[in-house]
This record gives structure tokens, C-alpha cells and sequence, in this order.
């Protein structure tokens, strides 16, 4: 089972949207809460200071789930995981990295 959370901006939208249709055709299983599910993806927006902190609250809410639940993966991806990448020796990013399964960045 997997849950899919969206932030930020339209294009995070389509492009969650997309990945779920891939998901689906690869006879993934989706379902709505994160809550129930194996694996979380987030996909993040990092565009503003009030994106960036709706995308690491979001996050440590999944870490709170996967807390609960070890077997529970969480996959990050979008812009914010871009600027976590770039700047991972702040230390809520480094905490932040230290809870993922995954981090994903499509952005050179």
C-alpha cells in the first residue's frame, strides 16, 4: 500500500498525479491515508519559506508514523528534497535525511 502526500504548487499536483498513474499501471496499490500505508512518498515544494516549513512539518509527521510502524518507508522527493540535498549539513535537514528511506531530486 502506498499513500501519496502533495505540497506546494499546480506542477507538484500533475507530476503526483503522474506517479500515481505509473503506480497504478505497475498494479501498485493506493490508497489515501498515510496512516495505512507501507510506504509514504511526499512530494515537496521549496519554493517558499512557508512551503519549505509546511514540506519538513509534513515529514516529521511521516517520521511520527514510521516511528510507530519501523516497517513504513518514507520516500521524499520535489524541489524541497533539491534543497535538502544541497544544504544537508544544517542540522534539521541532517535529522530530517537520518528519517527518510529515500530521498529523490530531479533537479541538477
Amino acid at each position: 500500500n502506498i499513500s501519496l502526500i502533495s505540497l506546494g504548487c499546480a506542477k507538484n499536483l500533475v507530476d503526483s498525479e503522474i506517479l500515481i498513474g505509473g503506480l497504478r499501471k505497475e498494479k501498485f496499490n493506493i490508497i489515501d491515508n498515510p496512516e495505512d500505508s507501507d510506504i509514504i512518498i511526499v512530494n515537496t515544494c521549496g519554493f517558499l519559506n512557508t512551503a519549505r516549513e509546511e514540506s519538513i512539518d509534513t515529514i516529521l509527521e511521516c517520521v511520527e508514523l514510521k516511528n510507530k510502524n519501523p516497517e513504513k518507508k518514507i520516500l521524499v522527493m520535489g524541489c524541497f528534497s533539491y534543497v535538502c540535498l544541497k544544504f544537508e549539513t544544517h542540522a534539521q535537514f541532517l535529522y530530517l535525511f537520518q528519517q527518510q528511506d529515500q530521498v529523490y531530486s530531479l533537479l541538477p
